[in-house]
């Protein structure tokens, strides 16, 4: 069934900075996403993002206890 309906596995993308951090919001949470939308948020915030790159990552996986 796999090659059926094939899984899009979806690349998160962040903002490192120059001294080697990721870009993070107010709240502590890291700004993963697409390209396009880490470029516009570069574009309007205002932050210096000399030097900054955006990165391909991979984000957490989160454990799901079994309902069972």
């Amino acid at each position: 069934m796999r090659k059926l309906f094939p899984t899009k596995t979806k690349i998160y993308y962040a903002i490192r900075l120059r001294d080697g951090d990721l870009f993070t919001y107010d709240d502590g949470k890291i700004a993963m996403g697409s390209r396009g939308y880490l470029n516009r948020l570069i574009e309007t915030v205002s932050y210096d993002f000399l030097e900054a790159k955006i990165v391909e990552v991979k984000p957490a996986q989160t454990r799901v206890k079994n309902k069972n």
